[in-house]
């Protein structure tokens, strides 16, 4: 927990690693998932703000592989996730190639996806997009093409991009873009699910991407705790990214709440928060943050309890602290 600034709760429970009885700590690494969205966003609003970007640019018009999309790829629509794309990791999707056949997809979780084959995904998916529209349709495949643009227009690898405007200047030193799955990480958590056919038992899960952009961030709680600072006093040298982040036209969701650079804009009790959730491979994690109170929330967790949500913790969180 860090209020205006400041670290004023933290505890760490259980096992980094169960065969080594290895317990977690705050210096422990982990994969965030989805949250590693905030940080393209970011990226991507840097250029807009720097003007080598606009809102209304087309995707289309910067990357190759997105030139068989039949319907404009705005930077705002993949921000707000209204792009009407279909998700690269979408399932019991049947797409076929150009020669009829049902193209290959991913086997839920199981089988090896790097970021050549995401992007093939992509494309095979174009045929299933829906006119962008002010409707909310969570697709990863918005941030992975985000982070290709961020890639392209910076002329680096996007995790470059990443570590020099982001990580270096804010002294994130055990946070980074992880590009190399097979990357040796000191002191980076091993993440498990329950058996559930055996009670009290668990399952490792072992890392099968290296996709950038939508996942991929790895990190601690105290390199977040130094992000978290920066969100309420913006140490940054552009001072004013944030602020654009926070202003930009979101989308509601069904269930009420605002979407906007990969963040989610609710209110309970009366109190508004902001919030977003990953979960990837077994990790979870949930940034939690109230404006009001400046105050952050932050849950890193290498257990992936099936049939609860990283939204539903940080939705319980925040009514906790209302």
């Amino acid at each position: 927990m860090v209020i205006d600034g400041e670290v004023t709760l933290e505890r760490s429970f259980g096992f980094a690693n169960l065969e080594w009885d290895a317990p977690t700590s705050k210096e422990t690494v982990f994969h965030i998932g989805s949250e590693s969205k905030q940080f393209t966003a970011y990226l991507i609003t840097k250029l807009i703000v720097e003007e080598k970007l606009r809102l209304n640019d087309d995707a289309r018009h910067l990357l190759d592989y997105c030139d068989t999309f039949p319907y404009p790829l705005r930077i705002q629509d993949l921000l707000r996730h209204t792009s009407g794309m279909a998700d690269y990791l979408s399932k019991n999707v049947e797409v076929l190639d150009k020669n009829g056949k049902a193209a290959e997809g991913f086997s839920g979780g199981r089988g090896y996806f790097g970021s050549v084959r995401v992007r093939q995904a992509i494309v095979e998916r174009s045929v299933l997009q829906n006119c962008p529209a002010p409707i909310y349709e969570y697709s990863n495949s918005n941030y992975v093409i985000l982070a290709d643009i961020v890639s392209l227009l910076e002329g680096k690898e996007f995790a470059t991009v990443a570590e020099e405007a982001i990580f270096q200047p804010l002294e994130m030193t055990r946070t980074f873009f992880d590009v190399a799955r097979a990357r040796v990480v000191e002191r980076r958590a091993t993440a498990y699910a329950p058996d559930l056919r055996l009670p009290d038992q668990y399952l490792s899960r072992l890392k099968n991407f290296d996709v950038v952009g939508n996942v991929g961030l790895v990190t601690t709680v105290d390199d977040l705790v130094k992000w978290e600072k920066n969100f309420w006093s913006d140490q940054l040298p552009n001072r004013v990214i944030l602020e654009r982040m926070l202003s930009f036209h979101g989308v509601k969701r069904d269930d009420g709440m605002l979407y906007r650079c990969g963040m989610e804009f609710g209110d309970v009790g009366g109190e508004p928060y902001v919030s977003h959730g990953g979960r990837m491979d077994g990790f979870k994690s949930v940034i939690l943050r109230m404006p009001r109170k400046k105050l952050s929330l932050i849950y890193l967790s290498n257990c992936d309890v099936p049939f609860i949500s990283s939204e539903a913790i940080g939705r319980e969180i925040a009514s906790v602290c209302a």
